[in-house]
């Protein structure tokens, strides 16, 4: 795709066009996935989130606007940014904040503004914050390296389908990530592991006791 964009002798039939629509709308029930499942754990009373994440991570929070940003249909920031004739702006931010996994972290769990003295953070925070790194590190999306040239954005421009499909797979990776990293606080907080179950009746969360890995057989 990133050769397609690039290239502006490559031509594009609506067929293609077609499959690449096919294949944004598996990674759009993915996206819906993940983000109902932030939304049943933030609004779980058995699960005082904010709390949890703060005994891991002392004065952060889980950002419910960053997630429900990655949760929204990319093709409505889309059809805004081309209204306003600034579709070069399209996922800037979020593409800069996948650069380094701390700071993609940072935005996933900011802290309070009132709070940042470093004198107030426990020894377990950095050691923690590290292994979330590590953890959700190999989530995240690899970045374009391409120098894109200005025929290169009136491209996408023309071909939504071009934009739409890497703004949907960065947002499934990034919520993943993102659920990763909860998921570890939970865990680390409470003992605890996040159970997801999704059935005909709908979507379930609980928690469970972290099971040890059994044994294997001979």
């Amino acid at each position: 795709m990133d050769s397609i964009v690039v290239n502006k002798r490559v031509a594009l039939p609506q067929s293609m066009l077609y499959e690449l629509e096919n294949v944004q709308d598996t990674f759009r029930s993915f996206r819906s996935l993940i983000f109902s499942q932030f939304e049943m754990l933030s609004e779980d009373l058995k699960v005082d989130l904010d709390a949890v994440i703060q005994s891991s991570l002392p004065n952060c929070r889980l950002d419910m606007g960053f997630i429900r940003s990655l949760g929204t249909d990319p093709s409505v920031d889309w059809a805004d940014r081309v209204q306003t004739k600034t579709t070069g702006e399209f996922d800037r931010r979020l593409t800069e904040s996948l650069i380094d996994p701390s700071a993609f972290l940072s935005r996933v769990f900011p802290r309070a503004e009132q709070e940042k003295q470093e004198n107030e953070e426990s020894e377990r925070s950095p050691g923690f914050g590290e292994r979330l790194v590590g953890l959700i590190a190999p989530a995240l999306p690899r970045l374009l390296t391409i120098d894109y040239k200005s025929d290169a954005s009136e491209r996408r421009d023309s071909f939504r389908e071009l934009s739409l499909l890497p703004a949907e797979v960065a947002r499934v990776k990034a919520l993943n990530s993102a659920w990763l990293a909860t998921s570890a606080i939970v865990a680390a907080s409470t003992g605890n592991e996040v159970l997801v179950q999704v059935g005909a009746g709908g979507m379930g969360i609980e928690l469970a006791p972290i099971q040890a890995p059994r044994a294997l057989m001979a």
